[in-house]
């Protein structure tokens, strides 16, 4: 468990705080005891667990036990402890690291992140299911490809003058969006309920309850009841008409700021931007998008259904122009 969250990217702390969430304790010479992002830290270095010794010379020996966690694993996690490093601060390596779609982009087929890697002098985005086991059919494509697709489409945008009554006729045709808030709470509440049971009949191991667990209470904490405020709706309004320009014009870092504020996910398959969950205070807009202005880039589809990790939610499909 601790060794795969850190191959998902999770710090020593959060890892440590999971495990204390999931009843596990050390078992040193000091009794039972919390972990702290220390231990973790000796446990993540440790490769004891993958089979291998100190040798006292700088190398390792090969030990008569197996391996207790996969060296695939093992690696990843080195690798992502190592761009999590001064995390804080966001400078050297892991700020090379930082491109425009960062902890935006996402696998359409699988529902994993995307990471990206550099490969002669180009940015590259790749699935991570794909790194860590093969499994993902999804292949790696050029970052600039998928930021010229978004370009266009952040271009299209056009807040008209009268959005404000459109607004409010789009939100009595699909109804409040308090009762889609309510809905979708209630939704993530009765999964919650449904795991649990899961877990408790033994259909379910304790790690894929605990990680799907998280995964909807992290979706629980980040529901927010809608509000209609004309002012914020004209500030988002403006910052909308004027975001095509900015991305033409931003750096690597600047995008990836402007991608986290629009979207909560930019969905990728077959090597092309397929679709965008835009942030829900910025639904509304996206709606009035598609009610057929920009019809050489913008195709509305809601998507669902597919049994990927967030296919349940509301994607606006992308077309090239």
């Amino acid at each position: 468990m601790a060794f795969r969250m850190a191959a998902e990217g999770k710090s020593d702390r959060e890892i440590a705080m999971a495990l204390n969430a999931a009843g596990y304790r050390t078992a040193g010479n000091q009794g039972n005891r919390l972990f702290s992002k220390d231990t973790v830290k000796g446990i993540l270095q440790n490769r004891f667990y993958i089979g291998e010794l100190s040798n006292g010379n700088g190398g390792y020996i090969k030990v008569k036990h197996d391996a207790l966690v996969p060296i695939e694993v093992f690696e990843v996690a080195q690798r992502a402890r190592e761009l999590n490093r001064n995390h804080s601060a966001r400078t050297t390596r892991a700020d090379a690291r930082l491109s425009s779609l960062s902890g935006v982009a996402r696998c359409a087929t699988c529902g994993a992140t995307l990471r990206s890697f550099r490969s002669r002098g180009m940015i590259r985005l790749v699935c991570n299911t794909r790194i860590k086991n093969g499994e993902c059919r999804e292949k790696s494509a050029r970052l600039d490809g998928y930021e010229e697709q978004l370009g266009k489409y952040l271009a299209a945008f056009h807040i008209s003058e009268d959005y404000q009554e459109r607004l409010l006729e789009a939100h009595r045709a699909l109804g409040t969006a308090y009762d889609d808030f309510e809905i979708r709470r209630a939704k993530l509440e009765a999964a919650l309920r449904r795991l649990k049971d899961l877990y408790q009949w033994g259909h379910k191991s304790r790690q894929e309850y605990l990680g799907e667990c998280n995964v909807i209470q992290r979706e629980l904490e980040s529901l927010r009841p809608p509000t209609n405020n004309g002012e914020s709706l004209e500030k988002l309004a403006g910052f909308l008409n004027d975001v095509g320009m900015a991305w033409d014009e931003a750096d690597q870092r600047q995008r990836n700021r402007l991608a986290l504020s629009l979207f909560e996910a930019v969905w990728i398959q077959n090597q092309g931007v397929l679709a965008v969950t835009p942030r829900p205070e910025l639904r509304p807009f996206f709606d009035l998008q598609y009610e057929g202005v920009s019809h050489d880039v913008l195709h509305w589809r809601p998507r669902g259904g597919s049994g990927c990790p967030g296919a349940n939610e509301t994607r606006y499909m992308i077309r090239s122009a």
